[in-house]
């Protein structure tokens, strides 16, 4: 017997999801009848004890419901909500939904046409279940209804039908229904419009409902007249072959004589073929309750429900989809990694209009000879840009012509691509990774699986560790095999491969154009890239008039010296000295705006003359020209390059300014400071090196300063201090900002009694949360990547033996709970120093553990607390 069931969620108009499963294997929608209710219709309520009858009480209602039959409900303090309460069980892997209409007295509705409420609700229906249903438009669903609702799910039923035969949308509801069970439906013929009028009369006076006549005439009666819905949904039944169950009502209503609500002729649709008709030992009013899974009258519903599930085709088809989506999924997850579209989201959005109107970008996508094409130009040209606004347009496109069929028919397009980065991890600037993600794409996309089998064989066969032979077999086979698509394809850096990594790669891609006549490829490259032969066609980014334009309009856009002569001159000049490479336009901007501040325009043009050529002499021309906030630039591109994950402006500011400061760092901190205050203090400290993305990431403004620093070394001349560790001395750095930033914000001395327990589901952990993310915003990533920052440092070579005697745990252990959501991933008050460093993957810390001295002291406590802060 089942507890009561908390269904206030449940709206009385509209379509509610009762009970959701993530592997649901079909949907059951109930329909209650007129004057029914999404919850009430379908649940036996609890006996209300009267001293001269044992009558069944409604108690939301406060009606009688007599009945001539005992009451279904069992006398105690239960109710059942057979939907959510026992179809789970009957049914399992079903996803439940309940659907509630009004057909109350509405004056709004008066004189309505016959057919238009029921046209109007079942059209509601309809809209409803293509919205709850879009995650899984085709999964297969099964009507119940009760009384009335029986119509409007005919109706519905027909209307999609006349929708299917003429292509329009949404079909899917149609063509994925498997069966209707009916509870006491009126069934109405040619000659029984009299009948129908009946039965809401007596509906209506069984229950004192009052309903409008108006709306009931609308409701029962069909625009084409009586029995032309029956006439019209029986054939559509039959050709669809829906398993439908007719239940009607054994028993009479005391309150009408004895007399049934739905009679037996009325209550079945005489379909032999496709309909079983049984009874229900219950009144039309309690017909659709039931006491638990061990009442006898739901023993003989549970078991129709079953027989229509188990016998259903489509229901086992779509747990055989179900079956082969989570195998693709496991596939999926093999082959990603984290960091799979760093590179390509790390690009700024840009629209290259004048690329779609070069000879060679449509000779490429149009013609057989072209198929092979290769964008070259100097670093810092801007490639990788034009590459991503050439693969996102193309990727809008859902179908192009087909150079390679004489009908000109339209083929659906697949775009894959990759971004190749080469300050990334192995995965991210490698063949394996290349490959991985771009089986990825096609697995992602590919609706027919018909790759699964030979996938999982590779997987097996490769133990879980994909290499490029493996992967390169794969790709090959996959395109090869996806005739009916035209396949464009995007490889983006493809020069930052060693020399004959690149040759086979671009041999490969010769290979699978000859084996699959639909596939197209382009790579880019510096020129000084010479591996691609003349089967490539070429385009010449410095040649573009196009990319003239662009760093024209990026002048005027974006350099701040006025539209006079003299503007338009310093403009002129500048982009004449850029020689077409637009990362030197764009440093330049930054050098001539920090510098307008400080001289006069006329004196612009010297310095735009005194600047190197050349992207690496300028930015280091950049790092020394001035002395002012050194360490604030430094610092901002250490965690720009070295975070562990992306920063948005505030949580940088905050972390340089806890790296920066001498003193306690709240006295500078600007905690009223907007959005646009924040990002301007990052672009001006990193001296136009960084830029705030659209969605508030700090990234570089080119992967090129990156080069600058981590290969070129380009550091070295304004800091020579840090020599040839700049990544340990930069994780040492960071690490550091994090401890000063959580011996400030994070302090022992933080009243403990004040402080909630993380574990008790309080509010008070919700609001501590939000106010530390709030006020001290660097906070969360202080807490989760101090160990991570000071194990890389001791990994190069730099001990950390001091933080590891000194770390004080039980606090880190607390607010690092406080930060995660996910309860598993806590730690119990008392996990060991050791325990955390080797859940945590920290083995370099790990391996001072010998060393240090038990126990662990506490930070500084003369800093400034939870409380001195405002936060609690």
């Amino acid at each position: 017997m089942a507890g009561t069931t908390a269904t206030h969620h449940i709206g009385e108009v509209g379509l509610t999801v009762v009970r959701d499963s993530p592997r649901a294997l079909l949907d059951i929608v109930f329909v209650h009848g007129l004057a029914g209710h999404p919850v009430d219709t379908w649940t036996c309520k609890r006996r209300v004890a009267r001293r001269d009858s044992d009558i069944p009480i409604d108690i939301s209602s406060k009606k009688r419901m007599p009945s001539m039959s005992p009451s279904p409900c069992r006398d105690d303090s239960s109710s059942v909500y057979w939907p959510k309460d026992l179809l789970p069980v009957t049914v399992p892997g079903s996803r439940v939904l309940t659907y509630g209409y009004d057909t109350r007295n509405d004056h709004s509705r008066q004189s309505l046409a016959p057919g238009s409420a029921l046209y109007h609700i079942s059209g509601e229906l309809i809209t409803a279940l293509t919205t709850k249903r879009q995650a899984a438009p085709s999964r297969p669903i099964l009507f119940v209804a009760h009384g009335v609702g029986g119509r409007v799910v005919k109706e519905m039923l027909y209307r999609l039908s006349m929708r299917y035969r003429s292509k329009e949308h949404p079909q899917d509801i149609f063509d994925s229904t498997i069966g209707i069970m009916f509870f006491g439906s009126p069934h109405v013929g040619i000659d029984q419009q009299d009948e129908i009028r009946r039965v809401v009369e007596r509906i209506s006076e069984a229950t004192g409902s009052t309903v409008s006549r108006d709306i009931v005439r609308s409701l029962l009666l069909p625009g084409g007249g009586p029995g032309y819905l029956e006439a019209q949904f029986g054939p559509v039944a039959h050709k669809q072959k829906w398993s439908i169950y007719s239940f009607q009502e054994l028993v009479g209503v005391e309150a009408l004589n004895g007399d049934k609500v739905v009679e037996e002729g009325l209550s079945c649709l005489h379909l032999p073929e496709i309909e079983t008709v049984d009874y229900v030992d219950r009144d039309h009013f309690n017909m659709c309750c039931f006491a638990g899974d061990d009442d006898t009258e739901y023993e003989i519903v549970a078991a129709a429900l079953q027989k229509i599930v188990l016998t259903s085709s489509k229901v086992n088809d779509w747990k055989g989809c179900m079956e082969k989506e989570e195998r693709r999924q496991k596939l999926i997850d093999s082959m990603t990694f984290a960091q799979i579209n760093a590179r390509h989201t790390q690009i700024r959005n840009t629209r290259f209009e004048w690329l779609s109107e070069t000879g060679e970008y449509v000779n490429w996508l149009t013609t057989d000879r072209h198929r092979l094409w290769v964008i070259k130009g100097e670093s810092g040209t801007g490639k990788s840009t034009v590459m991503k606004s050439a693969f996102d347009r193309t990727k809008e496109k859902k179908e192009v012509l087909s150079a390679f069929d004489r009908t000109k028919e339209k083929k659906e397009v697949l775009t894959i691509g990759y971004f190749i980065n080469r300050t990334g991890d192995y995965l991210e600037k490698s063949i394996v990774g290349m490959c991985r993600s771009l089986l990825t794409q096609i697995l992602r996309d590919d609706s027919s699986l018909q790759f699964l089998d030979r996938f999982e064989s590779a997987e097996q066969e490769s133990h879980g560790v994909w290499t490029a032979h493996t992967l390169k077999t794969l790709l090959t086979e996959a395109i090869q095999n996806l005739w009916s698509r035209s396949i464009i394809c995007f490889v983006d850096g493809l020069d930052e491969f060693e020399e004959d990594e690149a040759r086979d790669m671009i041999a490969f891609f010769e290979l699978i154009c000859d084996i699959a006549s639909d596939f197209r490829i382009c790579v880019s490259g510096r020129h000084s890239w010479p591996i691609v032969g003349q089967r490539w066609s070429t385009l010449i980014l410095e040649n573009q008039h196009g990319h003239d334009v662009d760093i024209s309009i990026y002048l005027q856009w974006k350099l701040s010296v006025g539209s006079d002569v003299m503007g338009k001159t310093i403009r002129v000049v500048l982009q004449e000295k850029a020689q077409k490479i637009f990362l030197w336009a764009v440093l330049m901007v930054n050098v001539l705006n920090r510098e307008r501040g400080r001289v006069g325009i006329d004196e612009l043009p010297a310095i735009i003359h005194d600047c190197p050529q050349g992207t690496y002499a300028l930015l280091r021309d950049t790092l020394t020209r001035g002395n002012e906030n050194m360490e604030e630039l430094l610092l901002c591109i250490q965690w720009i390059l070295f975070s562990r994950q992306p920063l948005g402006p505030k949580q940088l500011y905050h972390a340089v300014v806890s790296g920066t400061s001498s003193e306690a760092p709240t006295t500078r901190y600007r905690h009223d400071a907007s959005h646009s205050e924040y990002s301007q203090s990052i672009v001006d400290w990193s001296r136009g090196f960084a830029e705030v993305m659209s969605d508030s990431r700090v990234q570089l403004i080119h992967a090129s300063i990156a080069d600058f620093f981590l290969i070129e070394k380009g550091y070295q001349e304004a800091w020579p201090n840090l020599k040839d560790e700049f990544e340990g001395q930069s994780h040492e750095k960071l690490k550091e900002c994090c401890v000063k930033y959580l011996k400030i914000d994070i302090s022992l001395e933080t009243d403990a009694s004040s402080l909630p327990e993380v574990s008790s589901k309080s509010k008070n952990v919700a609001i501590l949360r939000d106010s530390l993310k709030s006020k001290c915003p660097f906070s969360e990533y202080a807490v989760r990547n101090v160990l991570h920052h000071a194990d890389t440092a001791q990994r190069s070579g730099i001990s950390q033996i001091e933080l590891v005697r000194g770390f004080p745990l039980s606090e880190w252990i607390y607010f690092h709970n406080l930060f995660e959501d996910d309860q598993s991933c806590h730690y119990a008050p008392g996990t060991s120093l050791r325990e955390v460093l080797e859940r945590g993957c920290f083995s370099h810390l790990s391996q001072l553990l010998p060393a240090t001295v038990e126990g662990h002291r506490n930070f500084d406590d003369q800093l400034p607390t939870f409380k001195t802060l405002g936060i609690v």
